[in-house]
């Protein structure tokens, strides 16, 4: 299973697109992807579990194209 690790914000990081994207392409419920996009706002690593390689770069280059600092890394 291969993991995107986001890692921090950057200036005009588009919060409610992070969110969308979390729950609709990472799995997430819409709670659970806002409390990871706050405390993603609040500079806390987080992690979400995809189920490819092809997946999770998809979702790090759609999470750095709003504004993340992210990487994929194995299990």
């Amino acid at each position: 299973m291969k993991k995107v690790v986001i890692k921090d914000w950057l200036e005009g990081m588009q919060k409610v697109a992070v969110t969308s994207l979390l729950r609709n392409e990472g799995g997430l419920t819409l709670a659970e992807a806002k409390q990871v996009t706050d405390d993603i706002l609040d500079r806390k690593t987080k992690i979400i579990e995809m189920g490819s390689q092809e997946a999770a770069s998809t979702m790090a280059m759609k999470l750095t194209e709003l504004g993340l600092v992210c990487s994929v890394v194995d299990d």
